[in-house]
């Protein structure tokens, strides 16, 4: 054994009969003042006297067990990270493709059960689209809707001006016919 390996088990047992008999036990060390080791230590007895124990010692290099380990976890941790920033972005950008056009549609919806069609038509509302077909589909619709629905309001309450003023125009010049023959 070497002079490192061996000052490596008495710092960690203070001396070999210390050394678990019968069970193997594991440490790291720092041998050689170079890289990390496993150091796997048992005490194996050829007799029943306490004197008579073999301490089996083997020491490897970190790197050659959990190498591939190692590298495995620092890949699977750079893909998580990865993968969680993809799926920020993904939902990002549907919240951005989706659900913001929708929030905005929604508003529009309550504008219109308000009958505000003066504020619908000129604000950017109606003519905000989504980047998804589906979406850019609903509020091309709905924007036509609240358009034709908006002109027919008008063109009946035109109407209905234009037939109040005739109605209201012929009931006064009944009433001025009827005071004149008094």
């Amino acid at each position: 054994m070497s002079e490192s390996v061996r000052q490596a088990v008495i710092s960690k047992y203070g001396q070999y009969a210390n050394v678990p008999l019968d069970q193997i036990s594991s440490f790291q060390a720092n041998i050689d003042g170079q890289q990390d080791w496993v150091v796997l230590v048992t005490g194996v007895p050829l007799s029943g006297y306490l004197e008579d124990t073999l301490v089996l010692v083997s020491a490897t290099p970190r790197a050659l067990i959990f190498g591939r380990i190692d590298s495995a976890r620092s890949r699977s941790t750079g893909i998580a990270i990865g993968l969680s920033v993809g799926m920020t972005i993904l939902i990002a950008g549907l919240f951005v493709g989706v659900a913001a056009p929708l929030a905005k549609l929604s508003r529009a919806m309550d504008m219109l059960t308000q009958l505000d069609f003066d504020a619908l038509e000129k604000g950017k509302l109606l003519s905000e689209h989504s980047l998804i077909y589906e979406i850019y589909r609903v509020q091309t619709t709905f924007a036509t809707m609240v358009k034709a629905f908006a002109a027919g309001i008008r063109k009946n309450r035109d109407f209905m001006m234009r037939f109040a003023s005739l109605k209201s125009g012929s009931t006064a010049g009944n009433d001025d016919a009827a005071l004149s023959g008094v």
